[in-house]
Formats: structure tokens, sequence, C-alpha cells
């Protein structure tokens, strides 16, 4: 739910208030298979270059750059050799949970009926 929550979080400010925030795609890539990897989906590179917002071949590039940097991995599909699907490096999964852990620790907390507390 988080990674969907910083996905539209940007793309709302962009598309509401013409702000032009940064908007990394990259970003939006490893948010996107850390969430697929915790709901025990299977992301292919196509349904990755969906989730940044630019061109193809944009996309494509900078998938390029993350595979070369160890970031994300390939995998080949299990029923369709011809696919190719991508996921987390064991190192990023590990640093996606300490930054995940720690936005969630950020979250305000609530009582039963909804309010802050502190």
């Amino acid at each position: 739910m988080m990674c969907r929550f910083l996905i539209a979080e940007q793309r709302t400010v962009n598309a509401e208030i013409n702000l032009k925030t940064p908007y990394s795609p990259e970003w939006a890539m490893l948010l996107d298979l850390y969430e697929a990897e915790h709901a025990g989906a299977i992301v292919s590179l196509s349904a990755l270059w969906a989730v940044t917002d630019i061109p193809t071949t944009n996309a494509f590039r900078r998938t390029q750059r993350l595979l070369a940097r160890g970031i994300i991995e390939r995998r080949r599909d299990r029923r369709d050799r011809r696919r190719t699907d991508v996921g987390l490096s064991e190192t990023t999964r590990s640093s996606m949970n300490a930054v995940m852990d720690r936005l969630v620790h950020r979250l305000p907390k609530r009582t039963p009926d909804g309010p802050e507390i502190g």
C-alpha cells in the first residue's frame, strides 16, 4: 500500500498543482517491483516499463542502467522462455525493506477512532 501511495503522490502533485516535482521513473520501478514481490507476483519488463509513465525507449534505457548497477536482476520466465522477468537484487530488497520500515515509522499514530496521537 505504501508503494502505491508513493507512486500516486508524485503523479497527483504533478497533475493537480503542476509543480513538476522531481519524478523518478527508477523509483517507480523499484516501488512496483517491491510491491509485486510482497504479493508473490512476477513482473515482466514491459509491465515494469508501463509503471514509469515515460516512453518505452526511455524506460528501456533506465532499466538497462538499473541492471548494469545490479539494482535489479533479469529472470527467465519459467513458463515462457521467450519472456524476461525482472526482480530486485537481494541487496536492493534489503535496502527497500529498510526504507519502507523507516517510512512506516514516520506515519502519525492514530487511535481506533482516527485522531492523531502526539
